[in-house]
Order: C-alpha cells, then sequence, then structure tokens
C-alpha cells in the first residue's frame, strides 16, 4: 500500500495515477497529522511527501517521519512535478527496495548454515 501526503487540490487524481501504475492501494491525506495517524494504522510500502509539508510544519513533519517504518519515503516537490514524474519517481523507489530485498535475501541465505 501506498500513502500520498500532499494538500495539493490534485491529490487524489494522482493518487489514482500511482495506484493504476503500480497496482497497489494509494490513500490521500491532506495532511501530516493525518499521514502519521495512517501510518500508525497501517502498514505501507511507501509515502509520497510532498516537500512543501515538509518544510511548512517542521515539527508535525519529524512526528510523521518517525510513524514510517518499513515505508520508503519519496519526496516530491508538487508545486514543480506532474502526476507523471510523480508516478516515475515510485515505480523507481519501489523497484529500488525490491532489489534491496532480494539482495538481502541473497545475503541472509549466503550466511546460513545447514
Amino acid at each position: 500500500m501506498i500513502l500520498l501526503i500532499t494538500p495539493s487540490v490534485g491529490g487524489q487524481e494522482c493518487a489514482e495515477a500511482v495506484r493504476a501504475a503500480t497496482g497497489l492501494p494509494t490513500n490521500a491525506v491532506a495532511s501530516l497529522r493525518e499521514a502519521a495517524s495512517k501510518l500508525r494504522g497501517e502498514e505501507y510500502s511507501a509515502a509520497i511527501i510532498d516537500q512543501f509539508l515538509l518544510e511548512a510544519e517542521p515539527d508535525e513533519s519529524d512526528q510523521m517521519l518517525q510513524h514510517l517504518g518499513a515505508a520508503i519515503p519519496v519526496y516530491v516537490n508538487f508545486a514543480i512535478s506532474g502526476m507523471e514524474r510523480v508516478v516515475r519517481e515510485i515505480r523507481t523507489a519501489l523497484s529500488r527496495r525490491e532489489r534491496e530485498e532480494q539482495v538481502a535475501t541473497k545475503i541472509g541465505r549466503a550466511g546460513h548454515v545447514e
């Protein structure tokens, strides 16, 4: 599951584009407080975070980041990024995570003695 965090009016539309591109359920929230609540309640693969919110609300951003868990943070400037770029960024992040998990699994197996 992916969490999209932006106060942008196109947030829900962007969440739908991300869902369509990745095949993963995508929730959109408009604030860091809502994001922290979602992150506490559910496991996410990635969190797409509007950089504007991080700069505008530094205390709330620290709290939200503490609840990321295993979610990969993907920072996007929605003021200059279109949906295509957001989709490309999240695909890249998810692909990188998958490769890292495969490498970790291989290393774990190599170090396992039977």
